[in-house]
């Protein structure tokens, strides 16, 4: 192998080890920490006049064992909680849900009308378009900070009816 060829092989094999290195880190869509994936991360953006709002994501576990998450914090409200909305004779209510059981193997989807995470007093409006960072604290996989996008429309799934729903 001539000298100029042997460059290129050993430059190649280089580039290759390195994206192997990042896998997982190289898709901006998801944050894998142990046997965690957060993926399809977003918040919603602030209503006028309404000091709370919901973020949404889709938590995936590879691992053999269950997964938790048992809190999730935020710089953006005074208080950050995980919930359910469930129908209860005819009326949507939000009730508390931590610690979330993430099932080995299989994921849970934080969806309008479903789990979510309840941000509420907003220390400033929530932007469409922007950003806002969240921590997850997991029970195994221990604390892991993601970026949600923060979006007016909401598309994760079939949303429930918003009347009617009480806190």
């Amino acid at each position: 192998m001539r000298v100029g060829a042997r460059r290129a092989w050993s430059l190649g094999l280089s580039c290759a080890l390195l994206l192997a290195a990042v896998g997982a880190r190289a898709d901006p869509h998801q944050i894998r920490q142990g046997d965690i994936t957060v993926s399809s991360r977003i918040v919603r953006a602030s209503i006028p006049g309404s000091p709370n709002s919901a973020a949404y994501m889709v938590i995936a576990n590879s691992g053999a064992q269950p997964e938790a998450l048992i809190a999730a914090r935020c710089a953006c409200a005074a208080k950050v909680d995980v919930h359910k909305t469930e129908d209860m004779r005819g009326m949507s209510m939000m009730v508390s849900a931590a610690p979330v059981v993430i099932p080995p193997h299989g994921q849970v989807v934080f969806r309008p009308g479903g789990y979510h995470l309840m941000l509420t007093g907003l220390k400033e409006p929530l932007r469409d378009h922007g950003q806002q960072a969240i921590t997850l604290v997991f029970k195994r996989a221990g604390a892991i900070r993601a970026s949600f996008q923060i979006s007016a429309q909401i598309n994760l799934g079939t949303e429930a009816p918003m009347r009617g729903m009480t806190h």
